[in-house]
């Protein structure tokens, strides 16, 4: 059976497009950057735009776009893949929120991230400028990820490096992975020691990718066979921290626990359990895990999970 093809980490992105509703959006963006202007000018600090949070009453918006790692968000707070997955939606609701309340910094955050689901860069990049003015380090983290990705502007690492030390710094457990990330990529900034430490920093304040990327780092993964400046590998510390993400609900945790067991990385051989694990990864959308278990059960067909297919 192949090696499984292991895509390097990256900082995540946002996917789909439309432009139907540029004029509206228009106006709210000069709407909020008039209510942050007058609020500075009589105020002197942007912070006391009031994000109306703590007791405030969940609204559409929350319910589809607030993040669950934003310390804005109000309510139950979504996941970056349910955001994803009802963007459309997400952008309608929030436009309609951030009408009712221009100086409400949640609302321009989250309207700024369902946009950047959209591909509406250039949009997005407006909202979470002003919502980053405003003191959200959730909007912080989503300016570093257009400049690292480049969506709506030219690809800068320098910028999105910036931009996301001021949301780590504020405490942001994303910013935090994502500075992991870009420390891990080869290149000249590249610096293993520094990206475990802002991983462990994540993984500390209880976060699932945080988790995740220090087993990850641990197990080798991210290094893109250069393994000269990293000399800490050990597939039992990996396996011990992917685990933890795994039974967290990560369907990337589930998936290496998955090739683990193919492959008997830190762990006996085991087809069974390599396929238990692709199954559990592939339920929760995983489609490199579906592609594993196809393969698997192909070689073996009387594996439970292969039976169940």
């Amino acid at each position: 059976m192949p090696t499984p093809k292991c895509d390097p980490p990256r900082i995540s992105s946002p996917a789909l497009a439309g432009n139907s509703q540029l004029p509206r959006l228009g106006t709210l963006l000069a709407v909020a950057a008039v209510a942050v202007a007058l609020s500075d000018s009589s105020t002197g600090q942007a912070q006391q735009l009031q994000n109306d949070a703590g007791d405030a009453q969940a609204t559409e918006c929350d319910r589809l776009a607030g993040l669950k790692s934003d310390p804005d968000h109000v309510g139950d707070g979504v996941s970056v893949q349910d955001l994803a997955a009802n963007a459309t939606a997400a952008m309608a609701a929030c436009e309609q929120a951030l009408k009712a309340k221009p100086n409400a910094r949640r609302f321009m955050t989250n309207l700024g991230l369902a946009l950047s689901e959209l591909n509406r860069s250039v949009e997005a990049m407006s909202l979470l400028r002003l919502a980053a003015d405003m003191g959200s380090s959730t909007a912080m983290n989503g300016l570093g990820v257009l400049h690292a990705n480049g969506k709506g502007v030219p690809i800068d690492q320098r910028r999105a490096m910036v931009w996301f030390l001021k949301a780590a710094d504020l405490g942001n457990p994303r910013a935090m992975v994502n500075l992991g990330i870009t420390y891990s990529k080869r290149g000249p900034g590249k610096d293993m020691v520094r990206a475990m430490r802002w991983f462990r920093k994540a993984a500390d304040m209880g976060d699932r990718e945080g988790i995740l990327h220090v087993g990850l780092l641990y197990h080798g993964f991210g290094n893109f066979g250069d393994d000269d400046d990293w000399n800490e590998l050990d597939d039992k510390e990996a396996l011990k921290w992917i685990s933890k993400a795994a039974d967290m609900g990560s369907a990337e945790a589930m998936y290496h626990l998955g090739t683990a067991h193919l492959f008997g990385h830190g762990v006996k051989k085991s087809d069974a359990e390599a396929a238990s694990w692709f199954k559990r990864a592939a339920d929760a959308g995983h489609e490199s895990a579906k592609s594993w278990l196809e393969s698997l059960c192909a070689w073996n067909e009387g594996l439970t999970e292969c039976k169940r297919q």
